[in-house]
């Protein structure tokens, strides 16, 4: 037999020999016989089963498998077992695994396949069917043992895809997770920001709103000044007035004095109409701090609520922060699963 050294060994380890194969080469023509017969009541085992008959359904038919089978159960009667064997019989079992098709069915299939040889083998040779079944049964060996290393590369290669995936989207969350921890850093430094500024405002706005409140009381004491110095020129006018009347009354004797009394009038009216237009200033000016007032009051309220708009987004923020450190504990767990 031409095998490789691992091969060799199986085969060695398992018994199989040349006088086994040469046994089951010249009974060629009795494996022939009975191939139709072996093959039909195997289908009949398989079909039996909902499973094995849905993968048959899924993905061929009974006819064509049946002639696959008849074709492997010739083969069994190969002269020479070499490395070409092994492959032919590696692609039968990747085959098979791509198909779905679990080691517990494969591996029940041969000893089925043997049981239904076995009876056939004892009619078509009954002087030496059991150094035939023998041979046979270290073929079936060799075959599963090849199946199973199949088996177990596809696994493998299933898993490291796998892997490949989940490592792949790891990366993905890595990536993600530390951009998304980045961003929320900058907004939450902002928000604190935003908040910071915005009660600063609030309470400069509270200020100058105190100071306008302040400045209007001044205003108003100056518009009582303004009263009584009007009530002042008034009485200042009826007594230039009353001082005129004496004056006249009496004649040369109070011309000097009619004199005075009428500066003092005039200086009278004059007071009185700066009064006016003090009062008048000062009343403008009254209702434009009342305007002011209302204004700084407006945006104080604004800024306050901007404030509490700030700490409800950094409060958002430490949130997604949260779910983010979660994120990274999860991806660190996931990266210690797949080691």
């Amino acid at each position: 037999m031409k095998l490789s050294p691992k091969w060799k060994e199986m085969v060695d380890y398992i018994g199989l020999t040349d006088a086994d194969t040469a046994l089951l080469h010249s009974r060629t023509a009795e494996f022939d016989r009975i191939a139709d017969a072996v093959t039909d009541e195997l289908y009949r085992r398989i079909l039996a089963r909902p499973e094995l008959k849905a993968i048959i359904e899924r993905h061929s038919t009974v006819g064509r498998l049946k002639m696959t089978q008849r074709q492997y159960f010739m083969s069994t009667c190969t002269r020479e077992i070499d490395d070409a064997y092994i492959s032919r019989r590696m692609q039968i079992g990747r085959v098979h695994a791509r198909i779905g098709l679990t080691t517990g069915w494969y591996l029940g299939t041969y000893m089925i396949y043997l049981d239904l040889a076995i009876r056939h083998l004892k009619q078509v040779c009954p002087d030496d069917w059991m150094d035939v079944t023998l041979s046979l049964s270290k073929t079936f060996n060799l075959d599963s043992q090849i199946v199973l290393e199949v088996y177990q590369e596809e696994e493998k290669a299933k898993i490291d895809r796998l892997a490949e995936e989940r490592g792949g989207m790891l990366r993905v969350i890595t990536s993600s997770v530390q951009e998304l921890s980045a961003m929320m850093n900058e907004l939450s430094r902002s928000s604190r920001a935003v908040a910071e500024n915005a009660r600063e405002a609030a309470h400069a706005q509270e200020r100058t709103g105190g100071s306008i409140r302040a400045l209007e009381t001044e205003v108003h004491e100056v518009v009582e000044i303004g009263s009584v110095m009007r009530e002042l020129s008034d009485r200042t006018h009826l007594l230039g007035l009353n001082a005129a009347i004496e004056a006249a009354r009496a004649g040369e004797y109070g011309r000097g004095f009619s004199i005075v009394a009428g500066e003092v009038r005039k200086l009278a009216a004059s007071s009185k109409e700066s009064l006016d237009t003090v009062h008048r200033k000062l009343d403008h000016i009254r209702q434009t701090i009342r305007t002011a007032v209302e204004m700084a009051e407006q945006s104080s309220a604004r800024a306050m609520r901007q404030a509490e708009i700030a700490e409800e987004l950094s409060a958002y923020v430490q949130m997604i922060e949260r779910v983010a450190k979660e994120l990274e504990s999860l991806k660190d767990q996931a990266a210690a699963a797949t080691i």
